[in-house]
């Protein structure tokens, strides 16, 4: 139970138990309402779990409670965030510098732009970084200076590169700089505040995908709204398309299609004139068609997807580096593989999972290197569409390599994909055969954690 003022998810799960009982409903029933499965109903309303936005208010609508939930899910999502979080810098009595690993300096760039982002005070215009020291040293306020900003800046670009490293980010530092990126925002005026407004709607987008990585999405969605507000009130819309690139992400893991779309209408609204965006929203409408199991309309948007990634004009370069050249293709790639893949699961369609093992095979060639969490997750990925077009071999031989890894990663995006993987090779009577299929579905079985 939280204190007053800031209860947790276990008082959320609690009102959602008084309000489903109230209306007669069962976790099943409740769930089939609202679109989720009677297993994510379970986990609200015993607290293990944050719920995403769209839920507590379909919930308050549904059961009649009069903006209760949604109310509750703000305060709790609000609460849980102060509470993991910790004031910036953290005191030290040796005047040494705080928070400077060799991870973080081994990662530190050089200059900005850097990992496609752009400097908050001068755009693409290319600027040099002071060392980590300069915003990492306690004792002293966070700098809001022309260097402070640049290094700021330069923080965030050596968490993401970290994050898509084989280096696991903690959320601490990373929500601990943006809580007090935003309370400098409002010490200073409005010339300064706006670009620390716009770094703070990036850190935002860290922040939720670090919550994503440890599977809660209800406080990644928080972040998420935040970063858009700080946005907004910015006008970088380039950050406000990144948050609802990611926003409509954690829609499909929620298996909300509705929510899918209407992410990528609001993508396609924010930033009407950009090839990139566009190609983004028809990637994330093929996920979002892939949960009802049509082909047909998945192979149109990804289609259209093609068409606007090869047709990229030189703003879209300069905005979207990471959709550019090889990683570009993986990221189209591997849409296209998770998509397609999907499908097979839902209408055992052999075609759509055939064309996914293609698309899964171009995305690994495509992947720059130094993306090891990625590889990871695209090779199950692709061995589950081999075990959805009905190669079990092929699904083992693709996964073994792999497995060491994705058993030591705690993303779960990744045990996501060995949970999808174990079922389907679990799922087919016929494949009981060889003793190397058994000791890995063993393997798989011992090793994941439990749901």
């Amino acid at each position: 139970m939280g204190s007053e003022g800031e209860p947790r998810w276990s008082d959320f799960g609690r009102r959602l138990r008084y309000w489903r009982s109230r209306a007669g409903l069962t976790q099943a029933q409740l769930g089939e309402l609202l679109g989720y499965h009677h297993s994510h109903i379970s986990k609200v309303e015993r607290g293990f779990r944050g719920p995403p936005p769209r839920f507590s208010e379909a919930a308050d609508g549904l059961l009649g409670t009069g903006g209760e939930l949604a109310a509750l899910w703000e305060r709790a999502s609000a609460g849980e965030a102060a509470a993991q979080s910790v004031p910036f810098p953290v005191p030290r009595t040796d005047g040494r510098p705080a928070d400077v690993t060799p991870e973080l300096l081994a990662n530190w760039p050089g200059a900005l732009p850097a990992n496609g982002l752009p400097c908050p005070l001068h755009d693409t215009a290319g600027c040099p970084v002071p060392p980590p020291t300069y915003v990492l040293v306690s004792g002293r306020p966070l700098p809001v200076d022309v260097d402070g900003v640049h290094g700021l800046t330069a923080l965030l670009a050596a968490f993401e590169r970290m994050t898509v490293g084989r280096t696991s980010v903690e959320c601490a530092p990373v929500e601990r700089t943006l809580r007090t990126l935003v309370e400098r925002s409002t010490q200073v005026g409005r010339r300064t505040a706006l670009p620390l407004l716009r770094l703070a709607a990036r850190y935002a987008q860290l922040a939720g995908w670090l919550r994503v990585l440890r599977d809660q999405n209800g406080l990644a969605m928080s972040w998420y709204g935040h970063g858009l507000r700080w946005a907004d009130t910015s006008g970088d819309v380039t950050a406000k398309v990144a948050l609802l690139f990611d926003m409509s992400m954690v829609a499909r893991i929620e298996r909300d299609r509705d929510a899918v779309h209407a992410y990528a209408d609001a993508l396609e609204h924010a930033a009407p004139a950009r090839r990139w965006v566009a190609t983004m929203a028809s990637l994330y409408r093929a996920r979002g068609e892939a949960l009802c199991g049509g082909l047909g309309e998945v192979e149109r948007h990804l289609g259209a997807a093609r068409g606007l990634l090869d047709g990229f004009g030189e703003r879209d370069r300069a905005e979207a580096p990471w959709l550019v050249g090889a990683e570009g293709r993986m990221r189209l790639e591997s849409s296209a593989a998770g998509a397609l893949r999907d499908v097979a699961v839902l209408a055992g369609d052999v075609r759509a999972a055939r064309r996914a093992v293609t698309a899964g095979r171009a995305s690994l060639r495509a992947l720059p290197g130094h993306m090891r969490p990625t590889r990871t997750l695209l090779t199950l990925r692709l061995a589950d569409a081999h075990a959805c077009a009905g190669d079990p071999d092929a699904a083992v031989a693709t996964a073994g390599g792999a497995l060491d890894e994705a058993l030591a990663a705690p993303r779960t995006t990744i045990v996501r994909e060995l949970r999808g993987l174990h079922t389907r090779l679990s799922g087919n009577p016929r494949w009981s055969g060889t003793s190397s299929l058994r000791d890995f579905r063993e393997r798989l079985l011992t090793a994941l954690p439990p749901r």
